[in-house]
């Protein structure tokens, strides 16, 4: 087989895997970040080394037990998006509450003091990450609560019912209206799907950058790619520092066929999200593109290595071993055994 028919036939064939792997799982099901922190005396700032640090769900759930290291940090990964409550809690100083908003697209990262019991210092009110969540009126914060329970116990039909509850009690909850955009598309009614996402970027002044790649991931799922494109730019010029936003740009990108520009946005995402799997496939459509397959190999054992078990692996198992039978004998160099007719 010569080098262009070779390139044309395997362009073919890989580039259904995205698509493929896509459709029993949606991007939320990788999406998940940490919560870092450094806890220091009040005194005279040393690190507290060994004190112990609780994460719990805002409605009440225990998530995780953790203790400062020898310079004071902590870190809880493995996190979706949610409301948590971390307590800092050491014998003989007052105990830290505070309530953090987890976006899995940024990496929250607090700074705590840890005050004596007996201080004359009034003690300053607990240190609130996001206003407006908290803001948010109880029965509306406890369906969204339960909706993200059910999420992440992946039920997404019943989801959906706390979802729609959190917006009929606070119609203006653009967060939970994003949520049911991710169930809509698990769903597979992405209708519904882009209603919802179009209704969250409308209440957040398109000033939400998850809702921004949310929308921008179902309409390059459906080929929209000069719809994704624009979405995805917005979203990071709120949140610069997201992987994710990058990945949804490069696939937009590629679709738009803007290889160079599809890689360099793919090399960001990889460059703070080694471990997300449909990122390895973008870049091995992206390297089928230019031809280096040296690279496209590496994209795919990559991929096989994080998803040995996905819908696609198999495709993308057997294009690894197509690709390394055509690096071992070139195009032009004679076949080291008769091809099959």
């Amino acid at each position: 087989m010569n080098a262009r028919l070779w390139a044309k036939w395997l362009s073919a064939a890989l580039l259904v895997c995205p698509l493929a792997a896509r459709a029993q799982t949606t991007d939320s099901d990788y999406l998940r970040g940490s919560l870092s922190g450094r806890v220091l005396f009040e005194a005279d700032s040393r690190a507290a080394e060994g004190v112990k640090v609780t994460l719990s769900l805002s409605t009440g759930p225990l998530v995780a037990t953790v203790f400062t290291g020898a310079n004071g940090l902590f870190e809880v990964p493995g996190l979706s998006s949610s409301i948590y409550i971390i307590v800092v809690d050491e014998p003989g100083y007052e105990p830290i509450r505070e309530a953090v908003q987890m976006d899995v697209s940024a990496r929250p990262s607090l700074l705590l003091y840890l005050k004596k019991a007996n201080s004359a210092l009034s003690g300053q009110p607990g240190y609130v990450v996001s206003v407006r969540e908290l803001s948010i009126p109880p029965k509306a914060r406890k369906a969204f609560q339960k909706g993200i329970e059910r999420w992440a116990k992946r039920d997404p039909a019943g989801t959906l019912a706390h979802f729609q509850r959190a917006v009929a009690e606070l119609p203006s909850y653009y967060e939970a209206y994003y949520q049911m955009g991710l169930v809509y598309m698990r769903l597979g009614r992405a209708a519904e799907s882009e209603e919802a996402f179009q209704k969250a970027i409308d209440l957040s002044q398109s000033r939400y950058p998850l809702a921004l790649f949310g929308l921008a991931s179902l309409l390059s799922e459906n080929n929209r790619f000069s719809e994704a494109e624009p979405l995805a730019r917005r979203g990071l010029e709120l949140d610069c520092t997201s992987w994710y936003g990058q990945f949804e740009l490069a696939r937009a990108l590629m679709g738009l066929n803007q290889v160079d520009a599809a890689e360099k946005s793919a090399h960001e995402a990889r460059a703070r999200k080694r471990d997300f799997p449909p990122l390895h496939l973008v870049l091995a459509n992206i390297h089928i593109r230019k031809g280096n397959y040296p690279a496209l190999l590496v994209d795919l054992d990559t991929y096989l290595k994080l998803e040995p078990k996905s819908p696609a692996s198999e495709q993308a198992r057997q294009m690894r071993e197509r690709v390394r039978r055509a690096l071992a004998n070139p195009p032009n160099a004679p076949p080291a055994q008769p091809p099959k007719p």
